[in-house]
């Protein structure tokens, strides 16, 4: 019998406990100022890094479309795609098959966040590309001679004004390069836009 009572006295000790964390988590959730997802338009530019400072150049600004899922009030995933874009410099040793090497890449990223203030916030994470190096920036994509494909890993940051839970504006660092040969590293700078799609 005195078991019986230990067992009802722990079994109905933890519902108040059970339903306060239920009550914590649906306050959290309250308190996520994001909308569930996102699509986001970006101008980008690239700046060769390291190595590819040798025989690259900055080029234009290129479009970049994204979709941004919002896991919790602390991590977002996004997927995107687009073109960066480097100007070929003239150097002797290189016969380039075109002025503009365009980089086609289709991106994944988990990114912590982090709130300043709100409606200002800092987003950190890392980024996984697919990147196909081709000699222009018009479909189809022809495959460039001197550079491979690579898989592409980037340190990212980004801040977020957030205009409404529905709007956002962004302004993104990266820092990528292709892991499978040293021929290809930048820096990414990008302005964006984003809206619900709730």
């Amino acid at each position: 019998m005195r078991l019986i009572g230990i067992f009802f006295t722990a079994f109905f000790g933890l519902i108040p406990a059970v339903t306060a964390t239920a009550r914590e988590n649906d306050q959290l959730e309250s308190l996520n100022p994001f909308a569930k997802s996102y699509i986001k338009l970006e101008l980008v530019r690239n700046y060769p890094e390291a190595t590819t400072k040798q025989t690259m150049a900055p080029s234009v600004l290129q479009p970049n479309l994204s979709y941004l899922h919002i896991v919790s009030s602390e991590w977002m995933m996004a997927l995107g795609g687009g073109l960066k874009t480097l100007e070929r410099m003239d150097t002797p040793e290189m016969r380039a098959p075109s002025r503009t090497l365009a980089i086609y890449s289709l991106n994944h990223e988990t990114l912590r966040v982090v709130r300043l203030t709100h409606p200002y916030y800092l987003l950190l994470g890392v980024k996984v590309s697919y990147l196909l190096p081709s000699r222009t920036g018009k479909p189809p994509p022809l495959r460039d001679p001197i550079y491979p494909t690579e898989i592409g890993l980037a340190l990212s940051a980004q801040a977020v004004h957030l205009l409404s839970q529905r709007m956002m504006l962004t302004l993104r660092v990266d820092r990528w390069r292709g892991v499978n040969s040293s021929k290809l590293a930048g820096m990414e700078l990008a302005i964006g836009i984003a809206s619900s799609l709730e």
